[in-house]
């Protein structure tokens, strides 16, 4: 029974996800003028939805239910001829 019932959500889920997919490509296709909202308050809004979708998800590993974004270390540079501010992409985040 377990299964069925993993099974059935994740149906659910997967609906969800597409529903969110199409009210992004939506988004995107309107012109700024017929958006109502800014940009940056949708991506907001959509990254809370997506991330709520993946945290009910069973399917998901564990492992995979972290944020995969490249991490970016800034450091000062002691040499006055470059930049004051490089950046540097981590490397273990950039191995996955």
């Amino acid at each position: 029974m377990k299964i069925n019932e993993t099974l059935a959500k994740e149906q659910e889920l997967a609906i969800k996800f597409k529903i969110l997919s199409l009210e992004i490509y939506k988004f995107l296709y309107l012109t700024q003028e017929q958006r109502g909202m800014a940009e940056i308050e949708y991506l907001n809004k959509v990254y809370v939805s997506y991330i709520k979708l993946v945290e009910q998800s069973e399917v998901i590993m564990m492992n995979d239910k972290r944020d995969h974004l490249i991490k970016i270390d800034l450091y000062e540079n002691d040499d006055s001829s470059c930049e004051s501010n490089n950046i540097i992409i981590n490397k273990e985040e950039s191995s996955l």
